[in-house]
């Protein structure tokens, strides 16, 4: 069986800046298997951060962005993980830092 699922995905903005608080927002529903974690990714870094479950089928994170972070664009994905281990769909997105 596949893993799929409806997921929709909230940001503070889509321009952060550096030592300043940026928040995520995920809801995830009609998921065909029982979710284990949600992660976000930066795509071309090896950095992976689970997210928190706030609620039923909600998951959130806010964290100060760091100072030393290079401006720039970047491609984030975040995705579900499924209890037997299947990484689901990505939604994909960028941000710019700014």
């Amino acid at each position: 069986m596949d893993f799929t699922y409806d997921i929709e995905v909230s940001l503070s903005s889509k321009e952060l800046r550096r030592g300043r608080k940026a928040s995520v927002e995920v809801k995830i529903k009609n998921a065909t298997k029982e979710i284990e974690y949600c992660e976000g990714a930066l795509k071309k870094y090896k950095g992976q951060k689970k997210l928190n479950q706030t609620g039923i089928d909600t998951y959130g994170l806010s964290a100060p962005i760091p100072i030393i972070a290079p401006k720039g664009t970047y491609e984030v994905e975040i995705y579900a993980v499924s209890r037997d281990g299947e990484k689901g769909p990505a939604y994909d997105l960028e941000i710019k830092i700014i």
